[in-house]
């Protein structure tokens, strides 16, 4: 919730800051300080408010934050700008007391949905790039592997068992007629020389 002094808003003001805040689940009321004081002294924020009477010295308009805390803030300070007004008190944001300053700043950050998918964002990324470069790397090692097996020479293949030889059939050799030898002397010239042997010692 969040304190404000909304004195010096107009009645046209207020409720169009009202119609801003019910857009984002969220109120705007007017209340009496000495009954929000004794709401105070029943709550557990009894002792965590110190200045309490300072702070109830004006009128007092309160925002009942139902909603996502940072959009009710960006209307809250839509209004302080665009009006002038309200002026805020002190806030109790997730139990942090706030001042004037601090929901200003508060108010400029993106809603809690946003925010929660910035961060998830920022923790996917790291491990969207890794996973990316470790496919990378896997697909290079994959590539230079293909690379290397289509270098190494293929294995021998086993050289098949020979089959015994076929025996071929012989052909038989033709006879070969012996040559007579030279010098050799044959019977038709060993009758004539006895013929002409015959007739010489006849004469003598």
């Amino acid at each position: 919730l969040v304190l404000t002094n909304y004195m010096g808003l107009t009645h046209k003001q207020m409720e169009t800051l009202k119609k801003e805040l019910r857009a984002v689940n969220s109120s705007f009321n007017v209340t009496k300080n000495s009954l929000f004081k004794i709401a105070l002294e029943k709550s557990e924020f009894k002792n965590k408010i110190s200045n309490i009477d300072e702070i109830l010295q004006n009128p007092t308009a309160i925002l009942f934050i139902k909603g996502d805390a940072m959009d009710s803030l960006k209307k809250l300070a839509k209004a302080m700008k665009d009006f002038g007004l309200p002026k805020v008190k002190v806030g109790v944001i997730d139990g942090n007391f706030l001042d004037e300053e601090s929901i200003i700043k508060l108010s400029t950050l993106p809603s809690k949905e946003i925010l929660i998918i910035q961060l998830a964002g920022m923790l996917n990324s790291p491990i969207a790039r890794f996973t990316f470069v470790l496919n990378a790397n896997l697909q290079k090692l994959v590539v230079v592997l293909n690379e290397v097996s289509k270098k190494k020479p293929a294995e021998a293949a086993p050289a098949p068992t020979p089959e015994p030889p076929v025996e071929q059939p012989t052909k038989e050799a033709a006879p070969v007629e012996a040559k007579p030898e030279e010098n050799q002397t044959t019977p038709d010239e060993v009758q004539t020389e006895e013929k002409i042997g015959g007739g010489e010692s006849t004469n003598g």
